[in-house]
């Protein structure tokens, strides 16, 4: 079976209570496909302090601030497994925000 590759930009908000939702937004997709996907964005910051961020998923996730991998939810799991990063960040800074995700 030869991997097939595709590519989408979403400019909106995305949001699925599960796999089959997620499945219906993209034509000729299934929910027991595999994927990986990546989000890219922004965060401004209000105010200096450390700030927490959570991922959950079902199998990997990661989120990544300015390049640094805060939460390493990563790896084969079951469904909802939830891992939590710190890290600290300056007021009015812009951060980048990377968040990766896989389904086995």
């Amino acid at each position: 079976m030869t991997p097939t590759a595709q590519h989408e930009e979403h400019t909106h908000e995305l949001s699925y209570q599960n796999a089959a939702a997620f499945a219906q937004e993209i034509d000729g997709f299934s929910e027991t496909d595999t994927f990986a996907m990546r989000w890219r964005g922004e965060i401004t910051i209000p105010s200096d302090g450390d700030y927490s961020f959570r991922t959950t998923s079902d199998d990997g996730s990661m989120l990544f601030i300015d390049r640094q991998l805060v939460v390493d939810n990563d790896g084969l799991h079951g469904p909802f497994y939830v891992v939590d990063g710190t890290t600290h960040l300056m007021r009015s800074q812009s951060c980048s925000l990377k968040l990766e995700v896989e389904r086995v």
